[in-house]
């Protein structure tokens, strides 16, 4: 059986994006380069995932690629003598980057806010990485523009290094845009809509339903729109105080989103909101509430005693908080007794705030 190749250098040529030469030698002196037939697996350093690559080199050096940019590249190779059928051992891996280059384009996201007492509105922008950019991919900033739809000669333009901004727009439609950019130029833009106050937005979710399927959560609806391929899916928790950090994520050709359950707190409310996305247009969210995991109740409701009359007793509580309620409260149970007497309970529905209970 052969000794495997020696890879030498795997290194990017300069100027050549998305492509690595690896160059290698080998221990048999009985048969020349162009005897030999290759084979080579590759896979990104954070996968497991190899791909194969068979090839023939009279040089001992291989081009590889189609890569993604700045990226780290595991490398392997093995040979055998062409006409033979066994091949050799894998070499010892050896690792490579891949050239930088600007930024892949951002998915852009919006949060509407109710206007202001003096009629300016708050939009909340939000981005990140397009799904599938380089994992080190670097950023040094990024660009913001917006500007009324029907002026463009009143472009705002803000330069920010995180990640989201809060804008404070009038009542009509604006157009957004966001590039990132590093040493070696901008990425391309993303672009958002934002639609005047008074814009009625289309409906065409009719239904959803969560549920779970082994360890993850599916969101599944329905939508009387065959021509809307295009959805975006908010989640939250829902808390006393004020909103917490969005999450979201665009789903194309389905009617239906998945999400690993432990990446969801346990015994926390969520709120999952679905949006038609058409072109340019945002439809109507439909809007459900799930807990990743219930449990009982940190604790009971605070009651008290009202009316109270020769045979009868109302009995009043609040809601508990969100935050100890640790799953969906669907009735209440009432014990009371007489001093030294019969303990007796009644059951109130989940609905109901307050019951009269007879003395």
């Amino acid at each position: 059986k052969m000794e495997p190749p020696t890879i030498l250098s795997v290194k990017p040529i300069s100027g050549i994006k998305k492509m690595m030469q690896i160059k290698w030698e080998w221990h048999d002196s009985l048969f020349s380069s162009s005897n030999f037939k290759y084979m080579l697996r590759f896979r990104t350093i954070n996968s497991t995932h190899w791909v194969e690559v068979d090839f023939q080199s009279d040089d001992l050096v291989y081009n590889l690629t189609g890569l993604q940019a700045f990226t780290e590249y595991i490398i392997a190779m093995r040979c055998m003598v062409k006409g033979s059928y066994f091949w050799s051992d894998w070499s010892q891996e050896k690792m490579g980057l891949t050239e930088e280059e600007v930024p892949d384009g951002l998915d852009l996201w919006r949060v509407l806010r109710p206007a202001e007492v003096d009629g300016r509105r708050p939009v909340q922008l939000l981005w990140k990485k397009a799904r599938g950019a380089p994992v080190l991919e670097k950023t040094f900033g990024y660009i913001l523009s917006y500007f009324p739809e029907n002026n463009t000669n009143l472009t705002q333009i803000i330069n920010t290094t995180t990640q989201q901004c809060e804008l404070y727009l009038g009542g009509e439609t604006y157009w957004v845009s966001v590039t990132s950019y590093n040493s070696l130029g901008n990425s391309p833009a993303a672009t958002l809509r934002i639609p005047a106050v008074n814009e009625t937005p289309f409906q065409c979710i009719e239904a959803m339903q969560a549920y779970f399927a082994q360890d993850l959560l599916v969101v599944e609806w329905q939508s009387s729109a065959p021509m809307v391929n295009t959805w975006m899916v908010e989640w939250f928790p829902d808390l006393d105080s004020e909103p917490s950090d969005i999450s979201w994520e665009s789903v194309s050709q389905a009617r239906n989103w998945t999400i690993p359950q432990d990446k969801l707190k346990p015994f926390h409310l969520y709120n999952i909101s679905v949006y038609p996305l058409i072109q340019d247009l945002v439809g109507e969210p439909y809007s459900i509430q799930v807990y990743a995991k219930e449990c009982a109740p940190w604790r009971g409701p605070i009651t008290k005693a009202e009316n109270i009359g020769v045979n009868t007793v109302t009995i009043t509580w609040e809601e508990i908080p969100k935050s100890e309620r640790r799953g969906f409260i669907s009735s209440y149970t009432i014990f009371y007794q007489a001093e030294g007497g019969k303990e007796f309970c009644k059951y109130a529905h989940d609905q109901v705030e307050e019951t009269q209970l007879l003395r």
